[in-house]
């Protein structure tokens, strides 16, 4: 088994920790994967409408407002007038 360096031990656990918490909320998740799944980036409502799409319950606002702030406070999403965009292009696979 290949030895990784200690020094890297905590960048990468660090890094990992990062994406597990945020994978960890199936909600958090789908909205990331709408967001990543736009070329120019999506206003709350079209979230909420493609939520709506892919679940077929409309998402509780105060749910979106939590979620999208996790991803915003960890630097994976960025909010550009009413527009959300991905900022951390690794965070997300574009499907």
């Amino acid at each position: 088994m290949p030895s990784m360096p200690l020094d890297k031990i905590k960048e990468y656990s660090e890094i990992l920790s990062k994406y597990a918490e945020i994978y960890s909320n199936e909600t958090r998740t789908a909205i990331l994967l709408i967001i990543a799944n736009s070329e120019h980036g999506v206003t709350w409502k079209e979230i909420e409408e493609k939520y709506l799409k892919i679940y077929n319950v409309p998402a509780n606002p105060n749910t979106i407002a939590f979620n999208l702030k996790r991803l915003i406070d960890r630097g994976i999403v960025k909010k550009f007038g009413d527009t959300y965009i991905l900022e951390d292009k690794n965070a997300a696979i574009r499907c």
